[in-house]
């Protein structure tokens, strides 16, 4: 399902953006090799293959929360403890109140509600990271994915299908919201992900606005592109 243009203005884009990609790499490899040089490290921190896995795990990591491992204890210290809750409440407040102003507090409910001061103030902040999972880095895109993912905070993810699959049939995964519109979803994935969406969802979208487009787009040209189709002349 991917695909990368071969003429167009797209192609000096992705030179622009391999260029700025290398020198990244280049200087973070440059800092590794003299903070970690060892004879036998010598064909790891190569330009290729450190650009490979760089590159490999930006495109398959997946950003994750996970509760503080000592927010429970935290917790019940501070209801056990009168003196322990005394002495270490000034600090507890004014920590939530600085995780606060670098990231604010997100719910799935759109009226929560306020919670007890006690559970805002002894909750240690969560922890932001990025994980690595197999099931998601081996997954192709696919606007019309038929699996989704899901994160627990026993930083477990959980496979779920999205219809019913058949026995040898690909499993697929979409990248961007399947909702987005075709232009979004195409953007998206190219600016990201550094491809042109191929699949069925996108070409039977595609071929529907060239058709809506009629004589018109046959006779002036029609481009489609990570921008969408477009009349050019």
């Amino acid at each position: 399902t991917q695909g990368f243009p071969q003429k167009g203005p797209l192609v000096e884009m992705a030179k622009q953006k391999t260029e700025h990609r290398l020198e990244v790499v280049v200087g973070a490899l440059q800092l590794l090799v003299a903070m970690l040089w060892e004879r036998r490290f010598a064909e790891l921190l190569t330009v290729d293959f450190f650009s490979n896995l760089v590159g490999q795990f930006s495109l398959s990591n997946v950003w994750v929360q996970i509760e503080h491992p000592l927010s429970a204890r935290f917790a019940a210290k501070m209801k056990s403890d009168p003196e322990f809750r005394t002495r270490y409440a000034r600090l507890a407040e004014a920590s939530v109140a600085a995780a606060r102003k670098v990231a604010p507090p997100e719910t799935e409910d759109a009226n929560p509600g306020p919670a007890p001061e006690d559970e805002q103030t002894w909750k240690l902040p969560r922890f932001e990271a990025s994980g690595l999972y197999v099931c998601v880095a081996l997954s192709n895109h696919s606007c019309r994915p038929n699996f989704t993912m899901r994160y627990g905070d026993d930083k477990r993810a959980t496979m779920v299908a999205l219809r019913d699959i058949k026995e040898g049939e690909e499993l697929n995964l979409a990248y961007v919201s399947p909702s987005y519109e075709l232009t979004e979803r195409l953007t998206s994935l190219w600016r990201h992900w550094g491809f042109v969406c191929t699949c069925q969802k996108c070409q039977d979208e595609l071929m529907e606005r060239a058709l809506k487009l009629g004589k018109g787009a046959n006779e002036n040209g029609l481009l489609l592109s990570p921008a969408g189709a477009q009349i050019v002349a």
